[in-house]
């Protein structure tokens, strides 16, 4: 039962953190937040994939890319 209680606390924790990052984060703040969890993951998954998971258009990650890649703030 305890094992249960932790790992449904975990997962609402989760979804709560989501949530939030989906409705306060801006599209580069949840791209940079994900690049800080799984810095490896541009490398694993197509741009599509990881604009889907992050509610954004694939056209919207090449913009942010590019402004990181080229030093825009």
């Amino acid at each position: 039962m305890k094992l249960r209680a932790v790992i449904a606390e975990h997962i609402l924790f989760q979804f709560r953190s989501r949530y939030l990052d989906l409705h306060c984060a801006t599209a580069r703040e949840r791209y940079e937040q994900l690049l800080q969890r799984c810095p490896g993951i541009v490398e694993h998954l197509d741009l599509q994939d990881i604009a889907s998971f992050l509610n954004v258009t694939p056209k919207t990650i090449s913009k942010i890319r590019k402004d990181i890649t080229f030093g825009k703030d």
